[in-house]
């Protein structure tokens, strides 16, 4: 949230997110933090309006509890991409998309945009007119006219380069004006760095822990695994996944284009083993049974991978 932070105006009350994958929770979460006066969220997945209702439910739990603030939010999902840009004070674009999303004719005045998706030179959000148009900021001015959104823009005409005022930092540092007036449109292009990568790579070791405890302390036996393929069946659907039940306690589904070219299989054991747990452990199992040859370890670990993936499936 920090490109909003120092360029949005400070009476936003309307959020939209483009793109409902793994970076929509904690956007909003973040977002909420630094706007207390954020009222409404709406989400827009602009190639399913199915997946976006499918996905609202933990979205919304997830943001609450990344943010208990969140739950005064109005979260909904928007079927129609100009109602959900048009109505919004902020709009973050988190998706994989090569092309841009949506016309120029959508934006608005004092709008506030930060597009987080672009980070390989094939990515694209947003229109070249929005570029025009907009007071736009870097995370690093060299990268993103390597790596993000800037690239798609400035290959359609080279003086676009010129629109970039400065980085974040520079706002942040006192160096350079963000917002010059509340009719301003502003843009913050970040193709990633470091840090970001690091706090995902972090989040996504706070999951995977909590996976494996969860799975740690339900062990289940042989092929009646309801409860354990119930909890990463869900874990699936809330990144996205459409999981399938091709045998008896056994889940499949795939992510990326499977006629594209060969296809990789990850797989992992979910079941335990019939033997009381005696470690003492705040997690530990009371049904008798026991992971106690690492399935559950095996489990989360595939979990996030799948969360990997999904996050960069139209590189694949």
């Amino acid at each position: 949230a920090i490109g909003a932070k120092w360029l949005a105006r400070n009476d936003a009350r309307t959020l939209a997110v483009v793109g409902t994958g793994s970076q929509c929770a904690p956007v909003i979460a973040s977002m909420k933090r630094v706007f207390s006066e954020l009222e409404r969220v709406v989400l827009w997945n602009p190639r399913s309006h199915e997946r976006a209702l499918g996905r609202l439910g933990s979205i919304v739990d997830e943001a609450c509890s990344l943010n208990p603030d969140c739950a005064r939010l109005d979260i909904v999902a928007e079927a129609e991409g100009e109602c959900a840009i048009g109505s919004a004070d902020i709009v973050v674009t988190a998706t994989g998309s090569k092309a841009p999303l949506f016309p120029a004719a959508w934006v608005r005045s004092g709008q506030h945009y930060s597009c987080i998706g672009a980070d390989m030179p094939s990515k694209r959000e947003v229109p070249s007119g929005l570029v025009k148009r907009a007071r736009v900021f870097a995370d690093d001015r060299v990268r993103v006219l390597e790596f993000g959104e800037m690239r798609g823009a400035v290959e359609e005409d080279a003086i676009l380069a010129y629109r970039i005022v400065g980085e974040v930092g520079e706002v942040i540092r006192g160096e350079r004006r963000g917002r010059v007036r509340p009719d301003d449109v502003t843009l913050f292009d970040s193709c990633g760095l470091a840090t970001l990568d690091i706090t995902f790579a972090s989040l996504l070791m706070e999951r995977m822990v909590s996976d494996r405890r969860w799975l740690h302390q339900h062990p289940e036996t042989g092929y009646d695994l309801p409860e354990t393929c119930g909890y990463v069946k869900n874990r699936l659907v809330e990144m996205g996944y459409e999981p399938r039940e091709i045998v008896e306690s056994g889940l499949v589904c795939t992510v990326g284009d499977p006629t594209a070219g060969p296809c990789i299989l990850l797989r992992a054991d979910m079941d335990a083993l019939p033997m009381r747990e005696q470690t003492g452990l705040p997690f530990a199992s009371t049904n008798g049974n026991m992971h106690a040859c690492g399935h559950d370890m095996h489990t989360a670990i595939l979990l996030g991978a799948a969360e990997v993936l999904k996050r960069h499936e139209q590189e694949l």
